[in-house]
């Protein structure tokens, strides 16, 4: 069951996605031209790939390109608690508005890259710290502005570009163009 859903839009584009779900649940969610960040804020869950599944726990996530998913919410060991993820989806057009003409030089490099369906993203205090500043504008959402949006789009960019797997997402967002 679904108990609470925030969205914050973008260019007419939902970009921050924020939920809270009462466990066992299975959703579906397609994905036709975007990729995505979804970060698992408590609870569990294990998201289904045409390739495989990857399991998140709390601070961790996937990070996953254009594609079809299930996404299974579990309660952790028997305990019936909620499960709260945000996600955060990358679309060409808003990314291209966005950056204008000033793209960063790894997602111009499209011709040398290669194609990535999803890569699990550890928890690190750069990530967490991110996902907490933007939990502020769910609270806030009289606060939000397009202008504030693009900024935290972009920065979460150029923090996934200093991960540990910087390569595999910067590849990730180059392919998308």
């Amino acid at each position: 069951m679904i108990k609470s859903y925030q969205q914050l839009a973008l260019l007419g584009k939902k970009i921050f996605e924020k939920a809270c779900l009462h466990p066992p649940l299975r959703l579906a969610a397609e994905m036709p031209n975007d990729a995505c960040v979804y970060y698992v804020l408590r609870g569990e869950s294990r998201t289904f790939t045409p390739t495989g599944q990857v399991r998140s726990s709390q601070d961790e996530g996937v990070v996953m390109q254009c594609g079809n998913y299930l996404n299974e919410y579990l309660s952790l060991d028997g305990i019936e608690d909620d499960c709260e993820a945000v996600a955060v989806h990358f679309y060409p057009e808003v990314l291209k508005v966005i950056y204008d003409k000033d793209f960063p030089n790894f997602m111009l490099q499209v011709g040398k890259v290669q194609p990535l369906r999803h890569r699990q993203l550890k928890s690190s205090s750069l990530l967490k710290n991110y996902i907490n500043s933007l939990l502020f504008y769910f609270d806030n959402p009289e606060l939000v502005s397009e202008e504030i949006l693009k900024l935290k789009l972009k920065e979460l960019i150029l923090l996934l570009a200093q991960t540990d797997n910087a390569k595999v997402i910067r590849d990730l967002l180059a392919s998308l163009f």
